[in-house]
């Protein structure tokens, strides 16, 4: 389904200037095109918003020495952390822009917020997490564990975070002690992404192994192993299969309508629907490209794949069935937010564009 262009705005100053209207396929309604780089990150709070170049331009002539590839909203949007390559963190008030805090580490990998305080997370190339209680600062280091901090995720109490490593392992900490309750080694390659269940005891993992492992997060033991084996797949789209991790398990996400339901998608392509309970695979999509996030719908058991091709697909989460598929720039998209409505999707690309979605008549 095509929704038409509506608008084209400019930024002033920070954006191309004088640019003639478009006449393509893109399925935008409106467009933010930068200059010189690509936009690395779209936020949201509590709306959709775009927090793009003229903020990353205050925060790269104030401090930043390196890319800003992390950014995020603090749960209640009084503040909002940027982190870039070098491990440069900054916390900013959202109503003055005003600096409130920083820091410098290591390489940064990511950053998150508390679900319900105004506390900072971040995880390293060395392995370092840290813990920070913002706008005082205290800081809290909660593991070194001397092997990179690939990424973060706490669990749905808020009482402890896990962290996926580079060697393959999973760490959950207790935030309150500050200790190492598990140390999972259940990876043979690289983490690659974690999810936590909303309502349940529940982790996600998925890995360049080419595996996804099901974990508890109060015991730490590992209940299940999916595995994506690359003769099933009829994927003739997908040009990555000669890449030594082209079935490397780059996304994965709990639903959050249907508990007993989970994604994950593949370097190479291919979307896998999961049920929890009796451990196997629903239904297998072959989407041709990879999948650098995905988006569930607020309302509905639908389930945005934003792709390496530059195109959004929504997929019904029951079926399996590709539902729309909205035409993007044809470069990787980066970053992707939905609103709480589920009426606008926003999104920004590798070409350094940020292009918004009106869904709403899609569920009207």
């Amino acid at each position: 389904m095509t929704i038409q262009t509506k608008t084209r705005l400019l930024f002033n100053a920070m954006m191309r200037e004088n640019t003639p209207p478009r006449n393509d396929d893109n399925d935008d309604d409106a467009i933010f095109e930068d200059a010189d780089e690509a936009l690395y990150f779209v936020v949201k709070f509590p709306q959709v918003r775009i927090l793009g170049p003229l903020e990353a331009r205050m925060t790269k002539h104030s401090s930043s020495t390196d890319s800003v590839t992390n950014l995020s909203f603090s749960h209640n949007g009084t503040y909002f952390a940027t982190g870039d390559m070098s491990g440069y963190i900054a916390v900013w008030k959202v109503q003055t822009f005003a600096k409130v805090w920083e820091f410098e580490t290591d390489d940064l990998n990511w950053i998150i917020w508390h679900p319900s305080s105004n506390i900072l997370f971040a995880g390293t190339r060395a392995g370092d997490i840290w813990m920070w209680l913002i706008p005082r600062g205290d800081t809290r280091p909660l593991t070194h564990a001397g092997v990179s901090s690939e990424c973060g995720a706490l669990t749905r109490d808020g009482k402890r975070l896990c962290s996926g490593f580079v060697d393959g392992s999973i760490k959950i900490i207790d935030l309150k002690t500050c200790k190492t309750l598990h140390s999972i080694s259940c990876h043979s390659q690289p983490v690659t992404s974690l999810s936590t269940h909303p309502q349940h005891d529940l982790i996600l993992s998925g890995s360049m192994d080419e595996t996804s492992k099901l974990l508890n997060s109060n015991s730490g033991k590992v209940l299940s192993t999916f595995t994506f084996t690359p003769g099933s797949s009829q994927n003739s789209e997908s040009n990555s299969n000669d890449d030594e991790f082209s079935n490397s398990v780059e996304v994965v996400s709990f639903c959050p309508i249907i508990a007993d339901l989970a994604v994950t998608a593949t370097l190479s392509g291919l979307i896998s629907i999961w049920s929890i309970s009796a451990e196997t695979s629903r239904h297998h999509i072959v989407q041709g490209c990879g999948t650098s996030s995905i988006l569930w719908h607020p309302k509905e058991p639908h389930f945005i794949s934003c792709g390496l091709d530059g195109n959004l697909r929504v997929y019904d989460v029951r079926s399996g069935n590709q539902l729309y598929k909205f035409k993007g720039d044809n470069s990787s998209v980066l970053s992707c937010h939905i609103n709480k409505e589920g009426s606008k999707v926003i999104f920004s690309s590798d070409k350094g564009t940020v292009t918004v979605l009106d869904i709403a008549s899609l569920y009207s």
